[in-house]
């Protein structure tokens, strides 16, 4: 028996925080410029499908399966209402007006993974799940203060492989609990976590002067959690 598993989902952001940091040194030293500032607008994406043979046992109250497929996830990200916390220049600290500056970041790849339902108890399904990801990554700015960078797209970054263990991956992981109410009504708990992580990446800057300079993207890392409660009526 084959299983087709598919998942899509959207969501808008309301409420964040940002910290932009400059360094002189190499690997995150020398820091003379830092700002906090709000990242309460975007927009998130994320998409999945995968296919694979589902095993059953104990007459249905235990299946398994091994999938295989694809995901896209896309982060939309704003920053706004700009408030300068370390500035070794001129020493301008303070809140700054006009910050309007967007990042957009793409992940998308392949992955294997698994699902197990089970049903311990006659009024309780418990279904996990767990997936391996191999993920490239795509990423373009707009840093609309930053006069002497170019716009629409000050700088784009991505990894340097192919799909491989050195450039991007991510785990993903899961537990739901179905709790029969009445008739085919049920609870359910879910939590779900995932972290990404792309590394031998390119950082490459547009300037206003048409000049471009490449320097090495150390790391990108993303984590994520969630916690739902919900009620659903299954046909």
């Amino acid at each position: 028996m084959l299983k087709l598993k598919w998942d899509m989902g959207g969501g808008i952001i309301v409420s964040g925080q940002n910290q932009d940091s400059d360094y002189l040194g190499d690997n995150r030293t020398g820091e003379y410029s830092r700002s906090n500032n709000n990242s309460d607008d975007g927009v998130m994406i994320d998409a999945l499908v995968g296919l694979g043979p589902q095993f059953s046992h104990l007459q249905r109250r235990l299946s398994w399966s091994i999938l295989f497929g694809l995901s896209y996830h896309g982060q939309n990200l704003t920053m706004t209402d700009g408030y300068q916390t370390i500035d070794l220049i001129s020493n301008d600290i303070g809140p700054f007006h006009g910050l309007d500056s967007t990042y957009e970041a793409k992940w998308w790849g392949a992955w294997i993974g698994t699902d197990v339902k089970m049903s311990p108890w006659a009024r309780v399904n418990l279904s996990l799940h767990y997936e391996f990801h191999l993920v490239e990554y795509e990423a373009e700015a707009n840093w609309n203060l930053r006069s002497y960078l170019a716009h629409p797209v000050s700088f784009e970054h991505w990894g340097t492989g192919d799909f491989g263990l050195t450039d991007g991956y991510g785990m993903v992981g899961g537990i739901v609990a179905e709790i029969k109410l009445y008739d085919a009504w049920y609870l359910s708990l879910e939590g779900n976590y995932k972290t990404f992580q792309m590394k031998n990446g390119v950082d490459r800057v547009y300037f206003s002067d048409g000049t471009i300079a490449d320097t090495r993207l150390n790391e990108v890392n993303w984590d994520s959690w969630c916690a739902m409660v919900g009620i659903s009526y299954q046909f």
